[in-house]
């Protein structure tokens, strides 16, 4: 286990915050041409401009779709949600730029200690992996090194930003107690539940009152303006089949990277560790003591693994028998590394001691510096390279062909295959269609394709399975007067879906209503064929069962028993609740539970005023220029996700 006894870095307190900023950071891939290059290709991608740098519809929509697919977000709240996306993008680049402004720098050290944290695969055993490696997991969250450290960066200084709006905050005593109390305190509750699927049943809506909201409404019912498109698809694997690699192309990938091909001169050791950290002096000494016995008995011909198995306190290394595998200079502590590099193989060491306990080191291996020959490299080399020529040769193939398209102002169905593409027809894509065949989910083309004219193409965005894909408009059919046949699927949907929202309303106000005056929930349960439950305790942080999380009661916490909270309601269905039971918080805890509830109150705090101070700074560069925002390219994008 290297890291048991490595050397320890200086880790940098603004890293925890970049990690949370990480978790909903938009993994864009870059094959899409531009990417990354500082502007958009178009004008009618801006969404905002802060500072002159650009962000575009499509940071913002790989943002959304990213964000809402994580959190499992229903596609019907999604456009409140991108709304909300969109402004903190537009908050967080603003950040950045006011901490450039400022003086903010982050040093290349602070961006290695933070990537170590966030990335610690990167980094096995406390040594850098390599650039291939390094290149290939970001590969696999779809970004490159040079997005992700751009991004990394960003975080860091927006939190040094965050560390110095957040100076000067005091938490008294008494904000502990109260928050301690709202943490803790519990009650029971009865409750009537009203579920929608139940009520629904029991609505039913006649042909006349179809026919009659259609002559209401008949102005305002419109079949959509849609779109015939061809999306063109430009395969790796057919643009690869073209290509071949000559020896050339790899002796110079080779060239280019000879250092990664360089392996340092490095050990393979194994050791037994005896823990000192945190032992009395007396506990030290008998510990040496252990070790010198070890110690003989390996000499004596006893099995240093299955003594390791038993003895180490090291436990990456001991259920490998005391396994290090191989370590390079500079990667262990001092002690350990001048023991190491100054035996034989398989000579034991002497006990040495360092700041992590007693060692006992056998040397295993020892492997001279040495140069990977260019033969038994260019197995690695081939897939990497023809990966690089092909994404290469697919960017310029999507560029040609797009301009063709373009140029054209015809569809070149029958010569995508020139182009290593292929042709998909989709017809009948309405404003606020998304879901694409081979693609699936794409409010990027989605929002794309809504507008364009007949012979007009899309940006290329990407597509699963390492393709690129762009949209060539072939027909658009213009809105039109719906017919009642059009829209009677629609009109029973509302005037169900509003029968069923007045049933429940009324019903839950007449219960609600009554529980007020007295009367059991359990017998208004049964009057109204709903379901009555009882709770068991339960605090805000938890959940009544059936109902959901105690937040959704906050205002009957600290209330008397039989208190009657306003109607609540989640996914659809309404309860109506009465407090049985109160269950004040006992203070026992408080002081063991200090540290979490200081830190609670500081994080909410935190959040409070970093938003307030990111609200202000928007508001000021507005103002000033340096914050722009095209709203009409905005409620594009946002359109782009509204359930239709």
């Amino acid at each position: 286990m290297l890291d048991l006894f490595r050397r320890r870095d200086n880790v940098m307190r603004y890293v925890l915050m970049v990690v949370l900023g990480l978790v909903a950071v938009s993994m864009v891939v870059t094959l899409i041409p531009g990417f990354g290059m500082g502007g958009p290709s178009r004008s009618d991608d801006l969404l905002a401009e802060v500072g002159g740098k650009a962000i575009t519809i499509r940071d913002a929509a790989g943002r959304i779709d990213q964000t809402i697919r994580s959190m499992g977000v229903p596609r019907q709240a999604a456009y409140t949600m991108a709304s909300s996306i969109v402004d903190n993008l537009i908050a967080q680049q603003s950040t950045e730029y006011y901490a450039t402004q400022m003086g903010f720098r982050v040093t290349d050290q602070e961006l290695v200690d933070a990537i170590k944290l966030i990335l610690p695969q990167a980094f096995p055993g406390g040594q850098f992996a390599g650039k291939e490696a390094y290149a290939g997991l970001l590969g696999q969250r779809g970004m490159s090194v040079a997005d992700f450290e751009s991004r990394v960066r960003a975080q860091l200084l927006t939190s040094k930003v965050g560390d110095m709006v957040e100076q000067g905050m005091i938490i008294t005593p008494a904000d502990l107690e109260l928050e301690y109390r709202r943490q803790n305190d519990q009650i029971k509750i009865d409750y009537v539940a009203l579920r929608r699927a139940d009520v629904e049943r029991q609505v039913t809506v006649s042909p006349e009152e179809i026919r009659a909201e259609y002559e209401t409404n008949k102005s305002a019912m419109k079949v959509p303006e849609k779109r015939d498109v061809l999306i063109y698809f430009v395969d790796e694997a057919l643009t690869a089949s073209k290509m071949t690699i000559s020896d050339a192309d790899l002796e110079r990938a080779y060239r280019d990277q000879i250092d990664r091909f360089q392996t340092p001169e490095r050990l393979k050791v194994r050791h037994i560790l005896l823990k000192t950290t945190d032992k009395s002096e007396a506990e030290v000494k008998q510990l040496e003591g252990k070790a010198q016995d070890l110690l003989k008995k390996l000499r004596g011909g006893a099995d240093f693994a299955a003594l390791a198995k038993a003895n180490s306190d090291d436990p990456g290394s001991a259920v490998q028998g005391g396994e290090l595998g191989y370590i390079t200079k500079g990667q262990t502590v001092p002690n350990f590394e001048e023991a190491a590099w100054n035996l034989k193989p398989k000579e034991l060491s002497n006990v040495v001691k360092t700041e992590y306990g007693f060692h006992i080191l056998q040397l295993m291996e020892r492997q001279e510096a040495r140069l990977r020959p260019f033969e038994e490299a260019k197995i690695e080399l081939v897939a990497e390279t023809q990966r690089q020529v092909v994404y290469d040769k697919m960017q310029r193939n999507a560029d040609s062909l797009r301009t063709e398209l373009m140029k054209s102002g015809d569809n070149l169905q029958n010569k995508a295959a020139e182009f290593g593409a292929s042709a998909l027809r989709v017809t009948g894509i309405a404003p606020g269609d998304t879901n694409f065949p081979a693609i699936g989910e794409s409010p990027e083309l989605s929002a794309q394709i809504a507008g364009l004219k007949q012979g007009e193409v899309t940006s290329i965005v990407q597509a699963p399975d390492n393709r690129l894909a762009m949209a060539y408009v072939t027909a658009v059919q213009p809105e039109r007067q719906a017919a009642l046949e059009d829209s009677t699927a629609q009109i029973r949907s509302q005037i169900a879906a509003r029968k069923t929202a007045e049933m429940l309303r009324t019903r839950s106000n007449e219960i609600r209503t009554k529980a007020q005056g007295g009367a059991s929930l359990k017998a208004l349960a049964t009057e109204y064929k709903a379901e009555f439950k009882t709770s068991a305790p339960f605090n805000r942080n938890g959940a009544a069962e059936g109902l959901g999380s105690g937040e959704l009661l906050a205002d009957a916490f600290n209330k008397p028993v039989g208190y009657v909270p306003n109607v609540i309601g989640t996914n659809g269905d309404l309860f109506i609740a009465r407090v049985t039971e109160t269950i004040p918080a006992s203070l026992e805890k408080l002081a063991q539970d200090r540290e979490a509830i200081v830190t609670r109150i500081r994080q909410q705090r935190d959040r409070e005023r970093i938003e307030l101070f990111q609200d202000g700074l928007v508001e000021k560069l507005t103002k000033e220029g340096k914050v722009k925002i095209y709203q009409d390219n905005m409620q594009r994008l946002l359109n782009s996700f509204r359930t239709t």
